[in-house]
């Protein structure tokens, strides 16, 4: 599987880690942000797989929960003339 990102709107570096007090997302599709732990709570993720689901970051901004969530805000398209391709394997 593959997210595809605007590489020009991203400023800085972009990692990998776990999930954090505070996290939030601005998800595809919705106006604002959103707490990742509502996010885990509406989508009935159990509190004990939580902490093992990877995130990629920018910052404090989550851009990406593989295999649940993209961001709205760095999103490749018409426009995007750099695209930062991030393949991945969902392994439970």
């Amino acid at each position: 599987m593959m997210i595809l990102l605007d590489a020009d709107k991203i400023e800085g570096d972009v990692s990998v880690r776990y999930r954090k007090d505070g996290d939030f997302i601005s998800p595809e599709g919705m106006i604002g942000t959103k707490k990742l732990k509502k996010v885990f709570i509406d989508l009935k993720i159990p509190k004990e797989k939580r902490d093992k689901i990877s995130l990629l970051t920018k910052g404090d901004e989550i851009l990406f929960i593989p295999g649940i969530r993209k961001t709205k805000n760095y999103r490749a398209d018409e426009n995007t003339k750099n695209v930062l391709a991030i393949s991945y394997k969902r392994v439970d």
